[in-house]
């Protein structure tokens, strides 16, 4: 019964009585319940080796204990009438399909939007978790459910929000191979892509720029693998263009990747800040002129 609700499986342990807290890290249950959190979620797999450390440890230390009562355990049923399960039992019928994973998902989205609109409103450190309850309309326990922290979750949106980006970069510049474009037209594809996804995701943008020159935060090494994740998938086209001769092998791949990553974000943020009359095609048309003039060296 300790086990159960000290474990936080049911509603995290930090919203349970101040008894519950206290014995929660020395129960082999919290460990499970943390470690399969851990694997449903995403995030490091650090809790679940931890997890499974301790849990070996309990095992070991159990099987060390000499058997009770002395001269051996129930020798349990006869040979040949071990009792079915229940659970074992084929019936020919196909479960039907869960719906938690789609609820799960559309939570974490409803908090993911939540929070980044707040941090980018008032800053990490004065938006609390139950702000971003608040703002998502769902309980606090809700936020510990799906994320083990304030940090965890920060770390989870700048990773959703980047796949994001970079899914839909690498999904333009396809679209332009499968019908024969150049891969300058790719690049200028993915230019258009990114303008589209800021304007979608402006806050988000706001968060991770401003978070790229901080230098102090427990998320940093995340920020930086979000980051590669995204550069990678313009160095990939830039060195097909370099292999096929549409641009210079002098060109340095990871610089101007970088280069023409974060001119696309500063560009469109300094047109959503201070320019909002312009259209996003005005600024697709300027800095595809930018590309095709100072990249491929030849006219717009």
């Amino acid at each position: 019964m300790l086990q159960l609700t000290s474990a936080g499986g049911t509603c995290p342990v930090e919203t349970s009585p101040g008894f519950f807290g206290a014995i929660h890290p020395f129960l082999p249950m919290s460990y499970v319940v943390e470690g399969l959190r851990r694997l449903i979620t995403g995030g490091g797999l650090a809790p679940v080796r931890q997890g499974g450390a301790v849990l070996l440890g309990f095992t070991l230390g159990g099987l060390a204990l000499p058997p009770w009562p002395p001269g051996g355990a129930d020798e349990g049923p006869p040979p040949g009438t071990e009792p079915v399960s229940a659970r074992t039992v084929d019936t020919g019928r196909i479960a039907p399909m869960d719906s938690s994973h789609t609820r799960r998902d559309a939570t974490r989205r409803k908090l993911f939007e939540a929070a980044v609109t707040l941090i980018a409103e008032q800053g990490f450190s004065s938006t609390t978790v139950d702000e971003i309850a608040e703002r998502a309309g769902v309980a606090k326990g809700t936020v510990y459910y799906n994320f083990a922290s304030k940090n965890v979750l920060f770390e989870e949106l700048l990773r959703h929000g980047i796949e994001l980006l970079a899914t839909s970069l690498q999904t333009a510049a396809e679209k332009v191979a499968d019908g024969g474009g150049t891969r300058v037209d790719a690049l200028d594809a993915m230019i258009r892509a990114g303008l589209d996804f800021i304007a979608r995701y402006p806050a988000l943008t706001q968060l991770y720029v401003a978070e790229l020159w901080r230098t102090n935060r427990a998320w940093q090494s995340t920020l930086m693998v979000v980051r590669e994740r995204a550069i990678t998938v313009v160095e990939d086209v830039l060195r097909e263009a370099v292999a096929g001769g549409e641009l210079s092998e002098e060109i340095d791949i990871p610089l101007t990747a970088s280069a023409l990553f974060g001119m696309v974000l500063v560009a469109a943020l300094d047109w959503q800040s201070y320019q909002p009359d312009r259209s996003i095609d005005d600024v697709h048309a300027a800095l595809s002129r930018l590309l095709q003039g100072r990249v491929s060296g030849r006219p717009a």
